[in-house]
């Protein structure tokens, strides 16, 4: 249950509506989150710009950002952030099955033992981020990450975390999120 209900899309300034609906189908999986943000123009700008920018740029492969993100935001207990994510990683190609998994924090051979640890350090960090240790760095320059990869990572466990901050204030669950195939958008 959204705790703010969004404007009418009809009554939205020219401009935001046209920042929605620009961002409406590269952005359809979290598509109830945006148009709560529409209250305020600005962060739906901010919020489309970082997703596109941290998800789609850098050295880590952006479906390996998806799972991040769906690994962090079980660890938050955001199920609206899992379910919309789980989406596009299995519109990616990852099994139901497997974004289950993920999510209850299962290793998936589908990942690299380097992709594992990225994820293990990714859930850490969304859960406690103060208790990162030296050795959890080093445990990630082990696997072959260098500093600016590990910085990335950071990064989408940080975006990740932005955005569940918003759906669990806001009171988004699985249920807002775009269903897949007409189902429940939760594997």
């Amino acid at each position: 249950m959204l705790l703010i209900q969004p404007p009418e899309l009809d009554s939205l300034e020219p401009a935001v509506r046209t920042v929605y609906e620009t961002g409406k189908v590269s952005h359809a999986h979290f598509d109830e989150l945006r148009k709560a943000l529409t209250r305020f123009p600005p962060v739906l700008l901010a919020a489309d710009g970082m997703y596109d920018l941290i998800v789609g740029q850098g050295r880590l492969d952006s479906h390996l950002k998806e799972a991040m993100i769906v690994a962090c935001s079980a660890v938050r207990n955001c199920t609206y952030g899992v379910a919309a994510h789980s989406r596009r990683l299995i519109s990616g190609g990852s099994t139901p099955d497997e974004v289950q998994r993920l999510a209850q924090g299962e290793p998936l051979a589908i990942h690299s033992e380097a992709d594992q640890a990225l994820l293990s350090f990714s859930r850490k960090v969304a859960a406690a981020p103060y208790k990162t240790v030296e050795g959890d760095i080093e445990s990630l320059r082990r696997a072959g990450f260098d500093e600016r990869t590990i910085i990335e990572a950071l990064t989408v466990v940080s975006l990740s975390g932005w955005m569940n901050g918003y759906a669990l204030a806001l009171g988004l669950d699985q249920n807002d999120a775009v269903p897949l195939s007409g189902g429940n958008p939760w594997p």
